[in-house]
């Protein structure tokens, strides 16, 4: 059952992430996010960068990871599951956003 997570990039709309199996989701730093797959068409590991979080906040990880357990939770015809960030502050205090997502 494939599924997708919709992720919100600034200035680049929405763009689907394949739910693959997952190895680990870590915080990498105050900007970054890397998820890493079992197995990705592209490579293997996907950097999430972000707007800029307090020092050991791991909040976009925690949406992710949980949105990724949702996403298989889901029906099989849900197959695109939404990474909703609202709520979670950066930093400066505003809504933190997407900026960029690398797959390597």
């Amino acid at each position: 059952m494939v599924k997708y997570l919709s992720i919100e990039v600034r200035n680049q709309g929405k763009q689907l992430l394949q739910v693959l199996p997952l190895i680990m989701c870590e915080t990498v730093s105050t900007i970054s996010t890397k998820i890493e797959f079992a197995s990705y068409a592209s490579g293997d590991t996907v950097v999430v960068a972000h707007d800029a979080m307090a020092t050991n906040d791991n909040s976009v990880r925690i949406a992710i990871s949980n949105a990724m357990a949702e996403s298989m939770k889901s029906s099989y015809t849900d197959v695109v599951f939404p990474l909703d960030l609202k709520g979670i502050k950066a930093a400066d205090g505003t809504q933190v956003e997407i900026t960029e997502l690398t797959f390597a």
